[in-house]
């Protein structure tokens, strides 16, 4: 009879621990770290995600800094959108790391530059017009993504257009 007992409770622990983790519900919102749900899930590869959001808006504005990640049940972090007011020299920086990147293209004012490694990618976007009081930057970074190079690009340029409204 204990056996009977023993595989009835781990059942119930096996049912309540959701064995495959925690199932995301379709993302409801329209936009998600700025730029549009769809886009995002186009990048991710499925519309079950969550957004973590540290800032207040993209373009940051009543802080220096905003960043948002998108958490899938299976991973977390598997889309970052930043953007940040930089300095002088983090500029320069940017520029030259753009100007190094495999798909670099003029957009929203500024410059942005992808870089491609397998399925992951980083990309760098920054203001052509430089600010004393801080330079709009922007990036995003994906991990262990199906997206095309054309939902790449969608995706950086959604981005840069948005942070590029700061951008003057």
């Amino acid at each position: 009879m204990r056996p009977v007992v023993v595989l009835a409770a781990l059942a119930a622990v096996v049912g309540a621990s959701g064995c495959g983790g925690d199932d995301y519900p379709s993302y409801s919102g329209s936009k998600a770290c700025g730029v549009p749900a769809a886009t995002v899930t186009d990048v991710v590869g499925t519309d079950q995600y969550k957004t973590v959001t540290k800032g207040e808006a993209l373009p940051p504005t009543g802080v220096r800094s905003y960043t948002c990640s998108v958490n899938l049940a299976d991973r977390k972090n598997a889309l970052t959108v930043s953007a940040k007011l930089a300095s002088s020299n983090d500029i320069d920086n940017r520029k030259r790391q753009i100007a190094a990147s495999d798909e670099k293209f003029p957009v929203a004012g500024g410059q942005a530059g992808i870089d491609v490694s397998g399925q992951d990618f980083t990309a760098l976007w920054v203001c052509d017009t430089k600010d004393p009081n801080g330079t709009v930057t922007a990036s995003v970074s994906a991990g262990d993504t199906q997206a095309s190079a054309q939902q790449r690009r969608a995706l950086v340029t959604t981005v840069a257009e948005e942070a590029g409204t700061a951008c003057g």
